[in-house]
């Protein structure tokens, strides 16, 4: 008599039905997949959301991937959490250190138009108003500020650094996972040595 049960994966590749006696399985709990229904299953579970509203990407990030980050019970791909991060630290220091009386909204219409229309790094531009804060009166004064040649120039200089500092990292961590080969030299011995024990 067969066992038949019900593969749980509702786009199941096999029709639905599993006879776990003469096919293989995986079981989870009580339940049972086919092993490529297990596989797709866990593969869509792995894609989640970006939290960042302004996605670089196409909105979805994989979670296996070395690009993912996880902060706050939210997933987002690295470049995008860094941008969303740096837009929240200009923000936060034009109130603590320039005006925190500014209108919020001529701040993020700045912020936005040159972040997402012209696309400059909101590293850069949280960089540059680092450097002029105590020119800064107004958030059209940003303007001013990002448009400094020598501050782009040393930026530049300050975020390859970065970049290098990050592949690095990465190298390093690369390198201490995988397995180190060794040689071991054997010793060489008479043919008849090792069958009849040395005669």
């Amino acid at each position: 008599m067969p066992n038949i049960r019900k593969c749980p994966y509702k786009n199941c590749l096999h029709g639905g039905s599993l006879d776990i006696d003469k096919e293989e399985f995986v079981k989870i709990g009580s339940r049972y997949y086919h092993p490529d229904c297990f596989e797709e299953k866990r593969k869509q579970s792995a894609k989640k959301k970006c939290g960042y509203k302004k996605c670089k990407h196409d909105g979805i990030v994989n979670t296996d991937s070395d690009d993912c980050v996880e902060e706050n019970g939210k997933y987002y791909h690295r470049d995008c959490l860094r941008e969303k991060n740096a837009i929240a630290e200009i923000i936060d220091f034009w109130y603590r250190e320039i005006d925190e009386d500014v209108v919020f909204n001529q701040l993020r219409r700045v912020i936005d138009q040159l972040v997402y229309q012209r696309g400059m790094d909101a590293s850069y531009i949280l960089f540059a108003i680092k450097k002029k804060a105590k020119f800064l009166n107004y958030p059209s004064g940003i303007y001013y500020a990002v448009g400094d040649k020598r501050l782009k120039a040393d930026w530049r200089i300050l975020h390859e650094a970065e970049i290098l500092k990050e592949v690095k990292a990465k190298s390093n961590k690369s390198a201490k996972m995988e397995p180190a080969f060794q040689y071991a030299e054997t010793k060489k011995t008479q043919w008849g040595s090792d069958i009849f024990g040395g005669i």
